[in-house]
């Protein structure tokens, strides 16, 4: 009678309280494999002990008074999986199947991240191809409740639960992020180096970078902490607001690396987005502990801009140089207008996109040194040789990083001579004032270098040109590229050395 008793007042004591996880942890989810992450959720009432079982080891703790609990696993070894996780409490249990250990990217950014892969350029064919068990995708809902967040929230809300690329499940995903992340998984196949890779999708359409950046990572740049449309109509577009939302929430998942793809909103301030961008990648870094996350993010493409995108495209050129290190940047003014669902702002070519940002990623993430990213590269010009007198000519050379013998600079023949290429003339009188630019004959030179000429008259200019650019209009010509992997040249404004003795 009195062991009865003992066990009847035990039951009584006892507290029934359910296990509540946050919605990134579920079934067919995916943990970054050699890495910690962190494991948490809620219990109905504070004090419950939550034991987690995973993989060879389990874990243990206790929810405080806010019933919340967390755990942190052990770096995960590659496994042959799926593998299940149970949690339990004295009178819950549940259990997590057919998670898999690889490498798991975070892809965020606005509308050109978020069009998916039915809006695609060959979005049928494409997804009746797409049957990838050991690729995980996971999306980010953008819910409206977003707009008024001014904290780091912890719960990521989805609206594409994790699981398998399949065709019903991958036509809503990202277009750019899911052919990224299936040229990283065919890549490795092909090197004998298999590996299953998990996507999480957080992009929001039309927002500026200020919305995904910390406050930290804004006053690095002078940014100040709000904008002040937010204090009367809060917005997505709000500074940190999704940071904080859509950003922060994944911060207990280990990562192998983000892909970034914004800009069009920023694209009035190319010079703040020179410093903002490497500090939102240093801070996301900082985030996930791990300063070598590397961050592969698109340098705008062609559309309508006013004129302005080819200043934003040199700012982000230079943000690339900045202070931060790990950072890929891929080109795509080839990408955009002509292969556009609007002839606007939004291009269809997920594909060639995802391919190159792939490239990006197996150069910095997997140190894949044979694999080129950046296209040819324009280090230096030179004077070859100019006319003296009333009759002037111009020659010039540009010589290019990033191609070789091996994989030589090459001219696309759908262009004119001209190129793309034009040279600002120096200062002279009539129809050549300071800020003009005329286009200029191109031919290629050895495998890395380019010449330019121009003639004109001893009237059109008392000055040489003072510099070259190439694909600096909001429509660029695309005409140089390298040879084996297919990728342009990266838009340069170089200045040109003066000649001592142009009379």
């Amino acid at each position: 009678m009195a062991a009865f008793l003992l066990c009847l007042v035990s039951l009584l004591g006892m507290v029934h309280s359910k296990i509540h996880l946050a919605p990134l942890f579920a079934d067919h989810m995916m943990f970054q494999e050699g890495k910690r992450s962190t494991v948490w959720g809620l219990t109905d009432a504070p004090n419950v002990e939550v034991t987690v079982s995973f993989l060879t080891h389990t874990y243990k703790s206790t929810s405080n008074r806010d019933r919340f609990w967390s755990i942190t696993i052990e770096p995960p070894q590659l496994q042959s999986g799926p593998n299940n996780m149970t949690l339990s409490t004295t009178t819950d249990e549940l259990t997590l199947t057919d998670i898999l250990i690889g490498d798991v990217f975070l892809c965020s950014g606005q509308s050109n991240m978020e069009i998916s892969v039915s809006g695609s350029l060959y979005a049928a064919k494409e997804i009746a191809a797409a049957n990838y068990p050991d690729i995980r995708i996971v999306q980010n809902a953008n819910l409206p409740a977003f707009h008024n967040i001014t904290t780091p929230q912890r719960h990521a809300y989805v609206s594409i639960p994790w699981g398998p690329v399949t065709p019903k499940r991958i036509p809503r995903f990202s277009g750019h992020c899911y052919f990224f992340g299936r040229d990283v998984y065919q890549t490795l196949t092909n090197r004998s180096h298999h590996k299953p890779i998990g996507l999480i999708q957080s992009c929001w359409g039309g927002t500026p970078i200020e919305a995904w950046s910390s406050p930290r990572s804004l006053a690095k740049c002078h940014i100040p902490p709000e904008n002040p449309s937010c204090v009367k109509t809060p917005g997505p577009s709000c500074h940190s607001t999704l940071y904080n939302a859509m950003i922060n929430p994944w911060r207990p998942l280990a990562l192998k690396g983000f892909v970034w793809d914004q800009g069009e909103a920023n694209i009035a301030r190319p010079q703040a987005y020179e410093c903002e961008l490497p500090s939102m990648a240093e801070n996301w870094r900082k985030m996930w502990n791990d300063n070598t996350l590397p961050f592969v993010y698109r340098q705008l493409h062609s559309y309508p801009a006013g004129g302005q995108l080819g200043n934003m495209r040199y700012g982000m050129s230079i943000a690339k140089n900045g202070n931060t290190d790990w950072m890929g940047m891929v080109t795509s003014y080839d990408l955009g207008y002509l292969n556009s669902t609007d002839g606007n702002i939004h291009f269809m070519n997920k594909e060639e996109i995802g391919r190159r940002s792939h490239l990006a990623m197996m150069n910095l993430a997997y140190e894949y040194t044979d694999i080129v990213f950046g296209g040819p590269v324009a280090k230096s010009v030179k004077v070859i040789d100019y006319g003296k007198g009333g009759l002037k000519y111009f020659c010039g050379e540009v010589e290019f990083d990033g191609v070789s013998a091996a994989n030589p600079l090459r001219l696309n023949n759908g262009w004119p001579p001209y190129c793309g290429v034009e040279m600002k003339l120096g200062r002279g009188g009539g129809a050549w004032p300071d800020s003009q630019w005329t286009p200029v004959v191109v031919t290629l030179h050895g495998p890395n270098k380019i010449w330019f000429n121009f003639t004109l008259d001893g009237q059109e200019a008392d000055k040489p040109p003072t510099h070259v650019r190439y694909a600096w209009f909001d429509i660029a010509f695309s005409s140089l590229f390298d040879t084996k992997w297919n990728l342009p040249a990266q838009p340069f404004n170089l200045t040109i050395p003066q000649p001592a003795d142009w009379e």
